[in-house]
């Protein structure tokens, strides 16, 4: 057998090539034709922020281990990805063997299997109360600042006691 895994067949990658939505603690996963053992010294399975106007950020490298493999599945854990961004995986050649010794082609194109994260750290909201200094409890603005954009705010979701509350967009409606 002169053929490295994956050669010839067709392979499957989760998170899926295009995915959108994906969770910033996912796991990483090939599926090969055949059963495989962990690669060469030094190959490496490399996670990228991809940068369409600048160079990607390698977010970080892994080298596949025994523990990794079941038959012909490696499995990665990845965690702590960024809401919102665009992830390339890059796999050298010789990263992944055959039982034969044959090495797995790689991944050079970070087009080739690339996921982005969804949305889902909630906002954080910092409260900026009225100076109580004064003494004047009449009319006063508690001022809520979100750490990201926010929209569809309801009103019934907010408990004023004593008051009544309205809202005040932001020029961008938020």
């Amino acid at each position: 057998d002169n053929i490295g895994p994956g050669e010839g067949c067709d392979m499957v990658f989760a998170p899926a090539d295009g995915s959108v939505g994906i969770s910033t603690d996912t796991t990483l996963m090939i599926q090969f034709c055949e059963i495989v053992v962990p690669g060469l010294p030094g190959a490496k399975v490399r996670l990228y922020e991809l940068d369409p106007t600048s160079a990607n950020t390698l977010f970080e490298d892994y080298t596949v281990t025994a523990a990794m493999i079941d038959g012909d599945v490696v499995t990665i854990p990845v965690e702590g990805l960024l809401d919102h961004r665009s992830y390339g995986v890059l796999v050298d050649v010789g990263a992944v063997l055959d039982e034969a010794g044959n090495s797995y082609a790689g991944i050079a194109d970070p087009t080739f299997w690339n996921f982005t994260t969804g949305d889902l750290t909630p906002p954080l909201a910092e409260i900026v109360s009225p100076d109580s200094t004064d003494n004047l409890p009449y009319i006063f603005d508690v001022v809520v600042e979100f750490s990201e954009p926010v929209t569809n705010v309801d009103l019934s979701t907010i408990t004023v006691v004593g008051g009544e509350a309205t809202l005040a967009m932001n020029d961008d409606g938020v």
